[in-house]
């Protein structure tokens, strides 16, 4: 709505060789407000240094880039100049209105259901499109351990290897992993 052309590269799809990250961004240079956006930024911090050096400082001017990853930014990015352009986000737990947003978008509309998985969610993105999916899979919702819920098992596993593994090994390790769950469980009975 701001006029800004989007571009995302996902560090889990950039191979660990020279010249992948400008493939990625090929073209760029020519958008007047560019919108460059780094998921999972935490597998190619080595490249921290080129980006601050060479790549950022090619782009548009009043480009905006956003770097999105599971670890805080490294120092780097606060020191020689960067701190004056540089601002760091927490991504807190969704509030209960974005929470049941995501749900709905996600096809729960059951407002009891999605109180429950509020509830159970903790207000976690993931957890909650987890348990919606586990929700179109089977039909139902039932907040019980993990180790009782094996389609959640299952949608955890495969959002987790989904780029790391190909598709024919998902289920195997989906297997693999419930049956250790599974016989944790019996252990605790027993």
């Amino acid at each position: 709505r701001r006029g800004r052309t989007p571009r995302l590269v996902d560090a889990r799809e950039l191979a660990p060789v020279p010249g992948e990250i400008d493939q990625a961004l090929d073209g760029v240079d020519a958008d007047e407000l560019p919108l460059v956006m780094f998921d999972t930024y935490e597998r190619m911090t080595a490249a921290g240094g080129y980006l601050r050096q060479r790549l950022l400082p090619s782009l548009p001017e009043r480009s905006l880039v956003i770097l999105a990853g599971r670890t805080a930014p490294e120092p780097e990015w606060f020191q020689g100049g960067w701190e004056g352009v540089t601002a760091e986000y927490e991504l807190r737990p969704l509030d209960d209105g974005d929470a049941r947003s995501l749900l709905a978008d996600r096809g729960v509309t059951d407002g009891e259901v999605m109180g429950q998985m509020l509830a159970w969610s903790g207000g976690s993105p993931l957890a909650l499109m987890l348990a919606a999916d586990a929700v179109r899979a089977g039909g139902n919702w039932d907040p019980q351990r993990i180790e009782d819920r094996p389609e959640l098992v299952r949608a955890l596993l495969r959002h987790l290897a989904r780029t790391e593994l190909d598709g024919d090994n998902l289920d195997v390790i989906a297997v693999a992993a419930l049956a250790r769950a599974t016989t944790a469980a019996m252990l605790e009975e027993v």
